[in-house]
């Protein structure tokens, strides 16, 4: 009895897995696109254009400058509160003269989004106030009288009222867009977020 042979053509088996194949892709890049679509906090897809791209990447970098803020803030209290010989305290009080300068400066020549043009200025107010209480630190460290270190404590104080604006500001309240593409909402310290054609600017 003779055995019969199938014979498949290579037009036949390229068809076939083209068949197979494309359905396959077409459900992958689907649940890609849907795994990366940024949202809203009701669950909706959220259009990217240039303008809300340009606010959502400043948002980013606003809320690392009051993660900073938060940081200088406590690296002041720590020095206020620490009874360490003058050497320690000089290079603490340094430190923080340096970053607080740092801070204000990236902030001031910071391009905000037109419509982020209040949190700039408030953020700039801030950091200010911040770095004003680590001159008044240094000064502490250098002459540690009461009325230099009642000038600390008063600079803090104001700082911290600002602070506690920022942070209730309704642009840092709101809730991080959900699977947010992280080229697209973070920039990195000290560098101006990029807006799209005729996206309006807010500059000191």
């Amino acid at each position: 009895m003779s055995k019969r042979t199938i014979s498949i053509s290579r037009r036949t088996v390229r068809r076939v897995t083209f068949a197979v194949l494309i359905p396959l892709v077409i459900v992958g890049l689907v649940y890609l696109g849907r795994s990366v679509t940024p949202r809203d906090k009701s669950g909706a897809p959220l259009m990217l254009s240039p303008s809300l791209k340009a606010m959502l990447a400043y948002r980013a970098q606003a809320r690392q400058w009051v993660e900073r803020l938060r940081d200088l803030d406590t690296d002041l209290t720590a020095l206020l509160s620490e009874d360490r010989d003058i050497y320690y305290q000089t290079e603490a009080a340094n430190d923080l003269l340096d970053r607080g300068l740092g801070l204000a400066q990236e902030i001031e020549v910071s391009r905000a989004p037109a419509a982020l043009a209040g949190l700039r200025q408030l953020l700039a107010q801030t950091s200010l106030a911040y770095l004003d209480t680590t001159r008044a630190a240094a000064d502490w460290v250098g002459a540690p009288l009461p009325e230099n270190e009642q000038a600390v404590l008063d600079d803090l104080g104001q700082a911290r009222a600002l602070l506690a604006q920022v942070e209730e500001s309704r642009w840092l309240q709101e809730p991080e867009v959900q699977a947010a593409d992280e080229h697209e909402s973070d920039v990195p310290s000290g560098t101006p977020a990029e807006g799209g054609e005729g996206e309006e600017w807010w500059t000191p």
